[in-house]
């Protein structure tokens, strides 16, 4: 019944990830938009599989061998690809006023930040896990390290990338 319900559609990429950050079955059923049938069968499938260990009732959590999303491929299609280590360029089209003074501002508030690039003189900033430079006409934005993003080809990859960016 579930399989006929999502179709193509696979979750246990998304559940696992889930897991990683909420062992609350309800939040991440909320999430997700699964009923608790869903939820559980895909629960079930990859307690079978041994990357997820059940701690407790209702209370699962990723086997530590498994940590490795490259390791889930008998979850995928053949031909899935794997999208990972993106750096996003967002450019600048106002420059905000005072941006040449960057570097004061963050250390008047007191905002931790480093000195990178070429010539060590862009300050670069941690933002929700990801590293942003602050560059002269734009942001560049590194993807969280060790994310990866799975679709059918490079575009669909790249896209799920973009939404979780977002």
């Amino acid at each position: 019944m579930v399989k006929i319900r999502l179709g193509n559609k696979s979750l246990y990429l998304t559940i696992i990830k889930e897991l990683k950050v909420d062992t609350n079955l309800t939040r991440i059923r909320n999430k997700l938009k699964l009923s608790k049938q869903q939820l559980n069968y895909y629960l079930r499938r990859l307690k079978i599989n041994d990357i997820i260990i059940q701690k407790g009732i209702g209370w699962y959590e990723v086997n530590k061998k498994s940590k490795n999303s490259t390791k889930y491929g008998i979850f995928f299609k053949k031909d899935t690809i794997r999208g990972h280590a993106y750096i996003w360029n967002i450019e600048l089209t106002k420059i905000p006023e005072d941006w040449n003074k960057r570097i004061e501002i963050l250390k008047k508030k007191h905002i931790n930040f480093k000195l990178v690039g070429a010539k060590e003189t862009t300050p670069r900033i941690k933002a929700l896990g990801r590293k942003v430079w602050l560059c002269n006409n734009h942001l560049r934005i590194f993807d969280i390290k060790g994310s990866s993003y799975y679709g059918e080809n490079a575009k669909k990859s790249r896209n799920k990338a973009i939404k979780e960016l977002l």
